[in-house]
């Protein structure tokens, strides 16, 4: 199976699910900038879509001190509070799904229209955030460059 398709599969059960739980992605301020197919879903979820799915990428956009402490294999971190989170933003990938987490709970209405007007179609964000990683037993990396612009790194050009 392609991973589009697994991508389409987990976004259709993600969008389902939470609606009949009256979970409830975040609201986007434009009606304008609703992209199709962005989706909240919980860690447990998240890590077989990551394990399964080799073009997504992970992002971080925790501080650089909390990502050092702690983050899921091949995040890219940016931190959402620095100045030039935008432009940094825009460095990336747009064309791939794109797993965005902070702290506990999902990234704010503005992060989402950050993150569509940066050219993210497929947008996926971590329910429970790092927290609920942790919680959850799922892997950790610890140390490391927060901020990796490099061609091994995933979901960079």
């Amino acid at each position: 199976m392609r991973a589009t398709s697994l991508i389409a599969i987990f976004l259709a059960v993600q969008l389902i699910l939470p609606a009949a739980a009256g979970v409830r992605a975040p609201e986007p301020q434009d009606d304008n900038l609703a992209p199709p197919g962005y989706s909240i879903i919980a860690s447990g979820n998240a890590a077989l879509l990551v394990k399964r799915t080799e073009n997504i990428l992970i992002l971080d956009v925790r501080s650089a001190t909390a990502y050092e402490r702690g983050h899921i294999k091949d995040a890219v971190n940016l931190d959402l509070a620095e100045q030039d989170f935008e432009r940094q933003l825009n460095k990336l990938d747009s064309t791939k799904p794109i797993l965005v987490y902070s702290d506990i709970d999902p990234p704010t209405n503005e992060t989402h229209s950050v993150l569509h007007s940066a050219g993210f179609d497929t947008i996926i964000y971590l329910r429970d955030g790092f927290r609920g990683w942790q919680l959850n037993s799922l892997p950790i990396e610890t140390g490391g460059e927060p901020f990796r612009f490099d061609s091994s790194a995933r979901g960079i050009d």
